[in-house]
């Protein structure tokens, strides 16, 4: 049978789930201490699973390659549609937002190393965020972003060096004298704790891209798919124990929400420091096209126009995708709503610094809905209904599991939100 291998699977759901997220996991050891962030990642990669699972067994309710958040919304519960454009535009809105102070927090190091110095305008954030818009901007406005699927393989690279830059370095020891206190056990604080709680959340991240994978999978298995999903999973949970631990133990208490930023100039961590920009410059545009998506759906869902054809936006957060679908609508609304798009992205990444704030709340928000609450709600209407699943019956005690377990789920996720969003703003004032 034609169709993606489980090893391909493999390889890109690892990559969608280890990715920029992956710098911030020092200073969520930072906020918890060893013990409680290294559980913390474990019981994250668990209940990912649960709900990428969930995702995994609702591909057999529909015609295999049809597996989508709208098709199986339109299934179980049609109103969501709109919950699952907004969380959606959530997300790819706020890692747009993160990827952007990274590159503005990075570019004046990388030019102090190439000789900037006093007042030079290259040690500027505002310049290279002006920049960088000036390159992501044009590419943001294309209807087909096919020519940018390659970046992946810049993803891969680049994550790759930065797990091999932050291991080398605590194994070499050159960060003894920037070191302060480490704490096996006690967290700094449960504002701390909790503020941390979703940049882990946010770091595993994959469900927008699991029916997507599915649907292209050479298998049609449940078991198959469960074990591939898991792997994924278990690497990524792996790199982020690794990156996490030896980053924390390399800086301690000093270290900052951007592991990265933490190194010394030299040509090795320049270099990373310019393959991170490059993969995020590059992949911001992959964000705003889904982004725009599931704003423009809103949009058309809120008008009642029965003429517009519905959407599915997940295809456009694949990069493999041959044939990105979008919403029927103007050239008009296009360029505008991705101007406002582009506007909001700027001037929040001008205003906020904190790469750990950003990512504290798009982890709270919008990875959350993707990852615990939405696929609670569709197991527990799975669990509830009789439609038919061509990949597996289960029994009558197997659906009762599914049906409690998917509101556990999902009131896991909003307490998830509700705490974590609570937490981050208390600790702001």
């Amino acid at each position: 049978m034609a169709g993606t291998s489980s090893t391909t699977i493999v390889v890109n759901l690892t990559k969608t789930i280890v990715g920029a997220g992956m710098l911030a996991l020092p200073f969520a050891y930072r906020a918890q201490g060893i013990v409680l962030a290294s559980t913390t990642i474990i019981l994250a990669a668990v209940a990912t699973f649960a709900g990428a699972a969930v995702q995994a067994y609702s591909v057999g309710v529909v015609p295999k390659g049809d597996a989508s958040f709208f098709t199986i919304s339109k299934l179980t519960y049609p109103s969501l549609a709109i919950l699952f454009d907004l969380a959606i535009a959530v997300k790819c809105f706020g890692v747009g937002v993160s990827y952007l102070v990274i590159t503005g927090n990075l570019m004046p190091s990388i030019a102090a190393y190439f000789g900037a110095d006093g007042d030079s305008i290259f040690l500027s954030r505002v310049f290279w965020l002006v920049l960088a818009m000036a390159v992501v901007g044009p590419l943001s406005y294309l209807r087909s972003l096919e020519s940018l699927r390659y970046t992946s393989i810049v993803g891969l690279f680049s994550v790759t060096y930065l797990v091999a830059m932050v291991v080398g370095h605590f194994l070499a020891g050159d960060t003894i004298d920037q070191r302060g206190p480490v704490s096996v056990y006690k967290p700094v604080g449960v504002y701390e704790v909790f503020r941390s709680l979703p940049i882990i959340v946010f770091a595993y991240t994959c469900g927008h891209n699991v029916y997507s994978a599915l649907n292209e999978a050479a298998f049609d298995s449940l078991s198959v798919s469960l074990k591939v999903i898991g792997t994924c999973l278990g690497l990524g949970g792996a790199i982020y124990l690794l990156v996490g631990l030896t980053g924390y133990l390399s800086f301690g208490v000093n270290v900052s929400d951007n592991i990265i930023s933490m190194y010394p100039q030299s040509p090795l961590s320049t270099f990373g420091r310019v393959a991170i920009v490059v993969l995020v410059v590059l992949s911001f545009p992959l964000l705003s096209h889904p982004c725009r998506a599931s704003i423009c759906y809103i949009l058309e869902s809120i008008r009642h126009d029965p003429n517009r054809a519905p959407h599915e936006e997940l295809a456009l957060l694949h990069p493999t995708q041959e044939r990105p679908i979008t919403p029927l609508v103007t050239t008009k609304e296009h360029i505008v709503v991705t101007s406002l798009i582009l506007i909001a992205t700027f001037i929040i990444a001008c205003s906020v610094e904190s790469l750990e704030l950003v990512l504290a709340i798009v982890g709270a928000t919008g990875a959350t809905a993707i990852s615990f609450i939405l696929p609670g709600i569709f197991a527990y209407a799975l669990g509830s209904s009789d439609l038919e699943n061509r990949l597996i019956t289960l029994t009558p005690s197997q659906k009762t599991m599914m049906k409690y377990g998917g509101l556990a789920l999902t009131i896991w996720g909003i307490t998830v939100t509700i705490v974590c969003l609570g937490s981050t703003f208390a600790s702001l004032n």
